[in-house]
């Protein structure tokens, strides 16, 4: 039987860190997220179920939820087109405005690791260990070899452009 923690521990574990920032955040006058979006309401109906489009400039358009007004856009979008469509760029958005945040990261785990991050420090080591405590032993080796390659082969989250710089070659046959 292994003495690592199932998911529900774990889950309950972050869930009650996440709870104790919620509660630090205001006495630090930190503004959260839940503020941010309390401040946003009442939200848009047509926004929420995805039935707004301001991809073109034949737009914007709405298409009615409950069948009575329009039922496409000005372009033949549908509702389930225009759904799909807000939903791939929302997620395409997503993974290219936080993927350098990824890289980042990695790179300064990793230095922490090798113990090259001067002002970085591991303060609550237990943590660390629950979080180690997830994952079998080998995860450790394989983060690491993974983390060295990622720093060490240049991989860049950029889209289109040369990182090299103008002029420059490409570091590696997928770079642009």
């Amino acid at each position: 039987m292994s003495n690592e923690p199932d998911a529900t521990t774990l889950a309950n574990h972050y869930l009650a860190d996440t709870l104790t920032m919620k509660e630090k955040a205001p006495q630090e006058g930190v503004e959260t997220v839940w503020e941010r979006a309390q401040a946003q309401e009442p939200q848009c109906g047509f926004c929420e179920l995805g039935l707004s489009c301001r991809i073109c400039v034949m737009g914007p358009c709405r298409i009615d939820p409950f069948g009575d007004g329009p039922q496409r856009g000005v372009c033949g979008a549908d509702a389930d087109i225009m759904v799909a469509r807000n939903l791939g760029r929302m997620v395409a958005a997503g993974a290219a405005a936080h993927s350098d945040h990824g890289r980042d990261l990695v790179e300064t785990l990793l230095a922490v690791g090798e113990g090259r991050a001067p002002g970085y420090r591991i303060t609550d080591q237990a943590k660390l260990d629950r979080l180690a405590a997830a994952a079998p032993e080998w995860y450790a080796e394989k983060a690491a070899t993974i983390a060295s390659y990622a720093v060490a082969s240049g991989i860049y989250t950029v889209l289109g452009g040369n990182p090299a710089g103008p002029g420059g070659a490409p570091s590696s046959p997928t770079s642009c």
